[in-house]
This record gives structure tokens, sequence and C-alpha cells, in this order.
């Protein structure tokens, strides 16, 4: 479900956090986090799809 550039960038997102958590500025830990976020969502969306899907299978929809 991930590709190796997806996997690339949100590594490299991570290393990016892991440096800023010993500091002391929140600021940049907040922006390390949320720059890791926005690289994980796509991601997110697809494993819960995914999930979505395999809890589905096989079951009717059906009108009320």
């Amino acid at each position: 479900m991930l590709s190796p550039d997806e996997k690339a960038a949100i590594d490299a997102k991570m290393q990016s956090l892991q440096r800023f958590l010993p500091a002391t500025d929140h600021r940049a830990i907040k922006q390390a986090a949320d720059a890791l976020n926005r690289a994980t969502e796509e991601f997110a969306a697809r494993r819960m799809d995914a999930g979505i899907k395999r809890a589905l299978a096989g079951r009717k929809i059906g009108s009320f």
C-alpha cells in the first residue's frame, strides 16, 4: 500500500520530527509533527478503505 517514494518521504518526516523532539522549541516540534501528519494522510486513508472493504466483504447492504 505504500510506494517506495511515499515510504521515503514519510521516513524523512519522521527523522525530522525525531531531531526536534529533544529540543524545547514547541513550534518546531508542532511543525514537524504536522508535516508528518500531512505525509501520512493519503496512506492512512488507503488503509482505512482497505479495512472497511474487508469488513464489508460478502455482506449485503439492503434498503430499510
